[in-house]
């Protein structure tokens, strides 16, 4: 919004203007017709400026001891606009941020921007009367209308949501003389809540018993998915009698028929994989289900192109595959700076740039990373690489040791680094050195460029290197090794080593906050919050997932 529209948001609230333009009368027509709401938030905003400051210079004129408040009021009521927008740029670029959440801050503004007004009635007051009053009622004769149009368009909505709610139930239920388990569903957030009471004698199931004529312990309300099974079963009620409602904004549909023949096994569902991402599955229109399946990947490998002339890729694929499976033996932790699970020390090294180890906090000698890579080998040079994803400037590590070691109790340094600059996204940190006999890396972070605890993407380590080896065009078939393939075979190679084992698939729009997800390796998950996104592990490994 402009600055003028933001101001006339404080003595009109768009949300007040928003009922005119949903249920428009003769009269307003002519400007919602012709005009936005920020259109016109925009032009009543310069109007209520202006008058305020002539009214401002007039009480700087004759009315000075006054003057004072007025201005307090109403340069807090000016300087709340840029202040909120200043304050969405420093939290995070987007002054949608702050704004959304404008209420949590209205209140006091309100304040100024009443006693603004209350101000300019009492001057006005003291000197035409009869003026001041005439404009005192206007204002609470206006102000009446724009909240009766917010009130009955409110009720109104309401009323009609609530008729086709129960017309729905009515419709799709006739009638109940034993009792029913009754679970509805809604989306996120609700709708309507049909069933509130304010008096807490009124038991919730009143309401739909009225209509029913019936007993109201006949209508059993379920508060979630697994409630209604454990009523089902509880009260020895069969399937036949459980009511299974679905509301959304448009309607409230039964889902009954076809949450039961999808429980019977009757239905199955594919997931098709598009260039290694997973489309929607076509599931059924119920909220919470259930869902028991196989998965097996079937790569494409058709549509990823070849170029023949890509062969002097070939020595740095064959690097990356080594290198791959050597890190799968490979075990790392950090013997003094504690992370959490999802920035753990082994973010380090599982070949993907969009995670990070990440401790929690400065340790008095430094953060350590110690890699024991299984068996004593001839190493010649480390790298820390960073991702596109992540550039994480503020932890960048300007001031660094290598040590190795062969027991892992006596430490050789190898690399002292000590800079100024950080690493930006898409650069790294290359060391060579003489060949060394090893089965410990340890690496000490003492400095970051933001004196933050450190952020590592990715660790390399490597043997003896090739002749021509240039870490930087490694780094770039590391990062997408799908665009320099040279042959069909290397694909092959590619999917085998990089990707079967690595495929996941995403769990979304989970509506039930009591459903739980889980595999066979007890991998169990419980979101507190409403739709949430989590990743499963594709079970390439041959593991059946059951998801509920």
């Amino acid at each position: 919004k402009s600055f003028f529209g933001s101001f006339a948001d404080l003595f009109i609230p768009s949300t007040v203007l928003q009922s005119f333009y949903d249920n428009p009368s003769q009269f307003t027509k002519i400007i919602t017709a012709n005009f936005t709401i920020d259109q016109v938030l925009f032009f009543i905003g310069i109007i209520l400026f202006v008058l305020a400051v002539v009214f401002g210079a007039y009480l700087l004129k004759n009315k000075k001891f006054i003057f004072k408040l007025y201005f307090a009021s109403f340069a807090l009521v000016v300087l709340y606009i840029p202040l909120a927008f200043l304050a969405a740029i420093i939290e995070s670029g987007l002054s949608i941020t702050t704004l959304e959440s404008v209420h949590h801050i209205l209140t006091p503004i309100t304040i100024w921007s009443s006693l603004l007004l209350g101000i300019s009635l009492y001057v006005l007051y003291e000197e035409k009367r009869k003026l001041a009053i005439i404009m005192t009622s206007l204002i609470v004769l206006i102000i009446s209308l724009l909240s009766m149009q917010q009130i009955l368009l409110t009720v109104n909505n309401k009323s009609y949501k609530l008729k086709n709610f129960y017309s729905s139930v009515l419709l799709s239920v006739p009638k109940i003389n034993n009792p029913y388990v009754f679970y509805f569903s809604s989306v996120t957030p609700p709708v309507l809540n049909p069933f509130v009471v304010g008096d807490s004698a009124i038991h919730q199931s009143s309401y739909l018993a009225g209509f029913y004529h019936t007993n109201y312990k006949n209508i059993i309300l379920a508060d979630n998915f697994s409630d209604a099974l454990h009523k089902l079963k509880e009260n020895n009620i069969p399937l036949n009698r459980f009511n299974y409602f679905y509301t959304n904004q448009q309607q409230t549909k039964n889902i009954t028929k076809d949450f039961i023949s999808f429980v019977n096994g009757s239905s199955s569902y594919a997931i098709p994989l598009i260039d290694l991402t997973s489309s929607n599955i076509d599931k059924p229109s119920f909220y919470p289900y259930e869902l028991h399946f196989s998965l097996q990947a079937e790569p494409d490998f058709s549509s990823i192109s070849i170029n023949d002339k890509n062969t002097r890729y070939n020595p740095y694929y064959d690097l990356l595959f080594r290198n791959a499976q050597e890190k799968s033996t490979y075990t790392v932790f950090s013997p003094n700076a504690p992370s959490s699970l999802e920035n753990s020390a082994d973010k380090s090294l599982d070949n993907n740039l969009n995670t990070l180890w990440i401790p929690k906090q400065w340790e008095k000698n430094g953060d350590s990373l110690v890699i024991d890579m299984r068996a004593q080998k001839s190493i010649s040079a480390v790298a820390f690489e960073t991702s596109g994803a992540f550039p994480w400037k503020q932890r960048s590590p300007t001031e660094y040791t290598i040590f190795t070691s062969n027991d892992g109790f006596s430490w050789q340094q190898i690399v002292h680094e000590s800079k100024n600059t950080p690493l930006m996204s898409g650069e790294y940190l290359f060391h060579s050195f003489n060949p060394t006999q090893a089965r410990y890396v340890k690496i000490v972070i003492t400095k970051t460029y933001g004196n933050f605890p450190p952020a590592v993407d990715e660790i390399e380590i490597f043997d003896n290197l090739f002749s021509g080896f240039n870490f930087a065009t490694y780094a770039q078939v590391a990062q997408n090794p799908l665009q320099y393939l040279p042959s069909l075979d290397m694909l092959q190679q590619v999917y085998e080593v990089l990707y079967k084992n690595n495929l996941s698939f995403s769990i979304d729009e989970k509506i039930d906050a009591d459903t739980i997800w889980k595999d066979e390796r007890k991998l169990l998950v419980k979101l507190q919050q409403n739709s949430q996104n989590y990743i499963v592990p594709f079970p390439a490994d041959g593991y059946t997932l059951k998801a509920v």
